[in-house]
């Protein structure tokens, strides 16, 4: 398995390097985002009692963006001002990065998966 993983933009052709993994440091990070203001609600019934939580969907969103931008290693070969560079994208080419990394995300990352299933 390689390391890396370079992507082909949709409209500008630029090509991007992304990690092909992920690591604790990229979980917290994501996890700190996800969770910011998320309660469990208790709810009591006649088999006892079971919690639910809801995350928000801009806890989602942001979490990804968590990954996003510390997956990306460069773009067109430049290493400098990674979040400036992805926020100057075209929406079409930052949705194809969202997209890769959110498949490297599911394969290496066994929290990310948990919460999806949430």
């Amino acid at each position: 398995m390689q390391d890396t993983i370079e992507i082909k933009l949709p409209v500008s052709g630029k090509t991007v390097v992304i990690r092909n993994y992920t690591t604790r440091n990229d979980d917290e990070k994501s996890e700190d985002i996800l969770y910011l203001g998320v309660n469990a609600d208790q709810k009591s019934g006649v088999a006892g009692s079971e919690q639910s939580v809801k995350f928000p969907l801009a806890n989602v969103m942001a979490s990804t963006e968590v990954y996003v931008k510390r997956l990306t290693i460069s773009i067109d070969g430049e290493t400098n001002n990674i979040a400036t560079q992805l926020g100057e994208l075209r929406s079409a080419d930052y949705a194809a990065i969202q997209k890769a990394v959110e498949e490297v995300v599911e394969t290496n990352s066994p929290k990310a998966s948990t919460v999806k299933k949430a």
